[in-house]
């Protein structure tokens, strides 16, 4: 398998340097082996599955899948639906890092690849050096001195796990997967069993917010990342009547052996450590399992 890579510090800070790489259909505005881009069908850059329509500089023209976009992790990974140049089973990732002593960002841009036999060694390359290189170089020069947004609150790490649960779902990896990927598109996994119900729909974009009840107590639900590529969901949910934020992240698990699926849900957040806090974890600890199983039960 062969590879692309190149990172490059960004004078800039992180919410600045995301701002502009989160837009799937924004490589021409900032990378020059890009000439031109558009996401078929009309569909929004930050719909995960939309297909944007590449031209590179060489005249080659390419269809390219979004598979993550991560406001969490500032990730945003993606395939080669129709490569622009002779390579296969092409997979791309462009993830950000803040530095924490100076208001500046690593960005790392790396992809795997299969080439032909007679082609073995002279993509990477080409990748690294006028795709990625150039392209980080250019994001640099426009973003250098940038500053930070005001009222900007990073996350400074998750506390330990208050809920983690796992469950075996008797489905094989596709189709659990169909099954909690529309946790993003609909509130049906929150069912009236479970003491939740939604007043909007969720749509299939990061950084959608939907307004929903759970056991009485009104809350904000914010998609914060979906992945095709690792079948996680993850979620930022705030509650009207109470401080904090509560994130949430389901993943999948493939298990050969019997071909079902593991999965894994972890919900996080700081608060004392009294009854109350208990009563919290215990409440969206049941509301996990119950939310599992019944994916498992479709």
């Amino acid at each position: 398998m062969a590879k692309a890579f190149a990172s490059r510090i960004i004078r800039a800070p992180i919410e600045a340097v995301w701002e502009v790489v989160r837009d799937f259909n924004g490589l021409p505005r900032w990378n020059p082996a890009i000439v031109e881009s558009h996401i078929e069908d009309g569909l929004p850059p930050d719909l995960v599955g939309c297909i944007r329509s590449v031209t590179l500089d060489s005249g080659a023209v390419g269809r390219e899948r979004l598979l993550v976009l991560d406001d969490n992790q500032y990730r945003v990974s993606y395939n080669f639906e129709t490569p622009p140049l002779p390579v296969f089973n092409y997979v791309g990732t462009l993830e950000l890092k803040a530095l924490t002593e100076v208001d500046h960002t690593l960005a790392i841009w790396r992809s795997t690849f299969d080439e032909a036999p007679e082609d073995a060694g002279r993509f990477g390359p080409i990748l690294s050096e006028q795709v990625f290189a150039s392209g980080l170089a250019s994001l640099d020069a426009q973003l250098a001195g940038a500053r930070t947004p005001e009222n900007t609150v990073r996350w400074q790490g998750h506390a330990p796990a208050n809920v983690y649960s796992i469950v075996e779902l008797k489905l094989p990896l596709e189709k659990a997967w169909a099954s909690v990927r529309t946790l993003a598109s609909s509130s049906d996994w929150l069912t009236s069993d479970s003491g939740a119900s939604a007043t909007g729909a969720r749509q299939r974009r990061v950084g959608d917010v939907s307004r929903i009840s759970l056991e009485g107590e009104p809350l904000q639900e914010q998609l914060i990342a979906f992945s095709d590529l690792d079948h996680s969901l993850g979620f930022v949910l705030r509650y009207d009547t109470a401080p904090g934020v509560y994130r949430a992240n389901i993943e999948l698990f493939s298990i050969s052996s019997s071909e079902t699926t593991l999965a894994v849900c972890t919900v996080h957040w700081r608060c004392p450590k009294d009854d109350e806090a208990e009563r919290g974890v215990k409440k969206h600890h049941d509301l996990v399992l119950r939310a599992l199983n019944r994916i498992g039960q479709q």
